[in-house]
């Protein structure tokens, strides 16, 4: 039985999301995106970049400031779009680290 679980989920080709979540609408989706980010889940959040993409902004900066608050640098960087802190500070996402007392991000923000 072990094994088969094994075989089943954990191959090596990273984690497979059951076909129901390519089709997700955004509210079924956030609740799922928020806990990945605060559990730093780079490698899921990565695989459901597209559903990331089509939330809300205001959505999407909140999963930043959670991403700065409890996340790694790496998240940081997967869910901030490139030229994001082009011409602008990145205070909130800075406070949140803050907050949050992740000095990794804090100074990868800087």
């Amino acid at each position: 039985m072990r094994d088969e679980h094994l075989d089943h989920y954990h191959k090596g080709e990273g984690p497979r999301w059951p076909s129901h979540l390519d089709k997700t609408d955004a509210d079924e989706i956030q609740p799922l995106l928020f806990d990945l980010v605060r559990a730093d889940k780079v490698d899921a959040v990565r695989d459901l970049l597209p559903q990331f993409r089509d939330l809300d902004e205001e959505v999407r900066e909140e999963l930043q400031k959670s991403a700065a608050f409890s996340g790694s640098c790496t998240m940081i960087d997967l869910i901030t779009p490139v030229g994001f802190f082009e011409g602008e500070f990145p205070f909130a996402l800075l406070r949140s680290s803050i907050l949050g007392k992740n000095m990794e991000t804090f100074k990868h923000l800087l």
